[in-house]
């Protein structure tokens, strides 16, 4: 599977899993997701942030670790410990980390 194929899939599978567990689709969780899924590293909540803002999206700070919480809890990201206090969030592709 090529690495576009690979990705797209995480995206709709991601959405997929959360819209049937009754997840509202709402435009930040969206918008998170699909950001996570042109990603090929690991970022920090603020870069999630700041890149959606930068793209004219209109998400507020605690709406974006709502979503990377829930997406850590339900296993679609793993959250890494980079030290002093900071985190950053990686896709999880089919069971296993989407390290590059």
């Amino acid at each position: 599977m090529d690495e576009a194929t690979l990705t797209g899939s995480w995206v709709e599978t991601t959405i997929a899993s959360l819209h049937s567990k009754g997840h509202r689709n709402g435009g930040a969780r969206r918008a998170v997701i699909e950001l996570l899924g042109r990603q090929h590293c690991c970022l920090t909540a603020q870069e999630i942030f700041d890149e959606l803002r930068a793209d004219g999206r209109r998400v507020g700070t605690a709406s974006v670790y709502r979503v990377l919480e829930q997406l850590t809890k339900e296993g679609f990201v793993q959250r890494i410990d980079i030290g002093a206090g900071t985190w950053c969030f990686q896709t999880i592709h089919a069971g296993h980390l989407d390290v590059h």
